[in-house]
Order: structure tokens, then sequence, then C-alpha cells
């Protein structure tokens, strides 16, 4: 499954755009069908423990909170073009640690997954943790 970053975070990233966005935008390179958003959080629920660890966060727990296809009933003859995740996250051993288990969680970062999208160009940005890396807070 291949995904490709977009929108805002992604202008940061390559133009050193001001223009942040608080949420991560996605394309992915494959079609939506049945499943996609349990598929999705399992592969991602997995991964993130060792990409955690692997940038100096092994303490940071991050987990899928949920998972909507969108357009919802507004649109029924829409082909499920997106999904909207909410990855919760918390340190290890924290109250919001407590909150993330029982999918209460309230410190989520959204993740928008479309689909059907052409992808006509994309660029490889090699990301690293440069001197202006800062642990969170």
């Amino acid at each position: 499954m291949q995904l490709f970053l977009k929108g805002g975070i992604l202008l940061g990233l390559a133009y050193g755009s001001p223009r942040q966005a608080t949420d991560i935008d996605l394309t992915a390179a494959f079609a939506a069908d049945g499943g996609i958003d349990d598929r999705i959080g399992t592969m991602l629920n997995s991964a993130f423990p060792r990409s955690a660890a692997s940038v100096g966060y092994a303490d940071l727990v991050l987990r899928t909170q949920s998972a909507k296809g969108r357009p919802n009933h507004l649109f029924p003859e829409a082909e499920f073009p997106a999904l909207k995740l909410k990855i919760a996250f918390a340190r290890r051993g924290t109250n919001q640690e407590r909150t993330l288990n029982e999918g209460t969680s309230s410190s989520v970062i959204d993740v928008n997954i479309s689909f059907n999208e052409p992808l006509n160009y994309v660029r490889v940005l090699e990301l690293t943790g440069g001197r202006n890396s800062t642990p969170m807070g």
C-alpha cells in the first residue's frame, strides 16, 4: 500500500511554506474497497511502535482511534473517495495513555486519505532528524 503526502504539511516540508496544517493529508495509490478502514488501521497500529522508537520516542504510544469513510450518506453516489482517521497519542505510563487505551483520547492527529485521485507528479523527499528537531514537550 503506497500513500503519498499532500497538502499543508507537504508544502512546509518541501518548500518551507509557512502555511502549516494541523492534519495530515495523503493520497492512496490503490483503490478503496470494503474493509479498507480496518486494514489501514491495523497496518498503522503495527507500524507505530517501531516508527516511534526509530525517531527517538520509544515512550510514545500511538493508536488508530477511529476510521470513517467520507463523504457519508450526504453523497450516496460517491464511491468511497476518502477515509478520515483519528490517531491518538500519549506518553507511556500517563493518564493520557489510559484514555488512549479506552478509545476516548482527546490528543489526536487527524489524517485524511483520498482515493481515486490522479497521481501525476510525485516528488521524493528525504526526511531526517536534523539540528532543528526537538523532542515533544
